[in-house]
């Protein structure tokens, strides 16, 4: 969305929640999070998500490593891990993979 969108639907949001690291370090997490989100109706939230739990650090090893071009971005095992991390939460949420097909280089 650009920020002229987030300017006109700004008066429709009524807070933001943002969850991160153990919040959202599983499946079972992302359903009581989404519960939470779910059991306020009234409201209208913009939901902001980072980094699973316990992957802050392999995203930046990961973000150093393609910035440098030590590797293909193939091989850096920092982004495998968060990939299949990805894959597998989504396998459990039994969603389709097609939701994140894209975020990852080499599907």
């Amino acid at each position: 969305m650009t920020v002229e969108g987030l300017e006109g639907s700004a008066n429709q949001l009524s807070c933001v929640m943002k969850f991160g690291g153990s919040s959202v370090a599983s499946a079972d997490r992302m359903k009581e999070v989404a519960e939470l989100i779910l059991s306020f109706p009234e409201e209208n939230p913009l939901i902001v998500l980072s980094a699973m739990g316990k992957t802050t650090n392999k995203h930046i090893v990961a973000g150093e490593k393609a910035a440098s071009c030590i590797s293909d971005v193939s091989e850096i095992d920092e982004l495998s891990f968060v990939k299949e991390l990805h894959y597998r939460t989504v396998d459990e949420l039994v969603l389709d993979r097609s939701i994140i097909i894209g975020l990852f280089v080499n599907n």
